[in-house]
């Protein structure tokens, strides 16, 4: 579960809980949903804790095929991998000619675009750096 803080404050919890992979079915995620909008009355939760409630889906490598009348956010990578993979190269990798459509067509469709940009093993830090995308799109024509 990945539930940064602000990055206006680092005191303050982040408008978004974001988990991955279903929650542990020994876990209580009802409660842990209660507890964050009891601090973030105005936070947003994912659909990935494996429970009916979300207030936004997060599909990976899938846009959607119409708009939807509520927010979304495709998730992926600007590979087939999340983070780096030394087995990928140009031809796995997404041209940016491609990119910028594909934001667009997400956007398009009231989503999100969440992109992870994997590090090399040379780089200072081996974490992967996320992207979120679509505020600089809106009112463009």
């Amino acid at each position: 579960m990945w539930m940064p803080t602000s990055g206006t404050h680092p005191a303050l919890p982040s408008r978004v809980l974001w988990n991955d992979i279903d929650y542990p079915k020994s876990g209580h995620p009802l409660q842990i949903m209660a507890e964050y909008y009891n601090t973030v009355p105005d936070g947003v939760i994912d659909d990935r804790f494996g429970v009916k409630h979300s207030d936004f889906i997060s599909p990976e490598y899938v846009t959607l095929d119409k708009i939807s009348p509520t927010k979304w956010e495709e998730c992926r990578g600007l590979g087939r991998s999340f983070g780096y993979n030394r087995a990928e190269g140009e031809a796995e990798t997404i041209a940016p000619a491609d990119l910028i459509y594909l934001l667009v067509d997400i956007v398009s469709k009231n989503g999100n675009l969440l992109l992870d940009v994997g590090r090399k093993p040379t780089a200072p830090s081996l974490r992967s750096k996320w992207i979120v995308c679509s505020h600089s799109v809106r009112g463009f024509r």
